[in-house]
């Protein structure tokens, strides 16, 4: 995920256009969603299944409402 975060920096940083700044920072959120439900399910000890099947957003709402 670190590396993903960098590199997209990076790109962002380097870009003139709003138009690909954009377009990097929505290609992230799809390399990343994945990795962060897998992470969630590792960390609170969800199986494989069930991390593919988490919704990442909606637990951080949740968390956050509180």
């Amino acid at each position: 995920m670190t590396s993903i975060l960098l590199a997209i920096r990076d790109a962002v940083a380097g870009s003139q256009q709003d138009v690909t700044k954009t377009r990097l920072a929505e290609n992230a959120v799809g390399w990343l969603k994945p990795l962060v439900a897998k992470a969630g399910g590792m960390i609170n000890g969800a199986t494989e299944a069930e991390a593919d099947e988490a919704q990442p957003q909606s637990d951080v709402d949740l968390i956050m409402s509180n």
